[in-house]
């Protein structure tokens, strides 16, 4: 028994210290628009709020017409003078993979965006190919309906 609480204790330390490295996402900082915690060969980077367009190096992606249609709002149910479509309030969070350990050598660095709505709190989560820079999975979470698959279609385009 003595022999098995070494071994225990031997990998909760080098779990503690890092030396086994796992699969983690990556938490990202915008500032000012820059996408700051990417590692070299994805930067620059950076997000434009009001585009919808993410770029990384020198490429660069506008998010499909569906998914600014679902973050826009008309003004006139606000009753605004203003009967424009405008941006709703949302909090974006931005996370990164791009270490899975060999867990599989096909699975791309990926970036993920949450944009959680303020009004109902509705969340949208895509997932980014950020070698590819093209949007590989969408949904919607709502409290009424659940996960529901966005369909994309052919509207993202990618800029080089």
């Amino acid at each position: 028994m003595k022999h098995n609480a070494k071994h225990i204790a031997l990998f909760l330390y080098f779990i503690s210290s890092g030396l086994v490295v796992a699969h983690q996402d990556r938490d990202l900082s915008v500032i000012d628009g820059k996408i700051i915690g990417l590692p070299e060969e994805y930067t620059p980077a950076s997000f434009d709020y009001e585009k919808l367009s993410l770029s990384i190096g020198d490429k660069q992606l506008i998010f499909p017409q569906v998914i600014f249609n679902m973050l826009k709002y008309d003004a006139s149910e606000d009753q605004s003078d203003d009967p424009k479509w405008k941006l709703r309030s949302h909090t974006y969070k931005f996370s990164a993979s791009w270490h899975y350990n060999n867990i599989d050598d096909n699975w791309p660095p990926n970036m993920f965006i949450k944009i959680t709505s303020s009004k109902d709190s509705s969340i949208i989560w895509l997932m980014i190919d950020m070698d590819r820079l093209e949007i590989t999975s969408a949904d919607l979470h709502t409290k009424d309906f659940g996960i529901v698959p966005i369909n994309l279609d052919s509207s993202a385009k990618v800029l080089k």
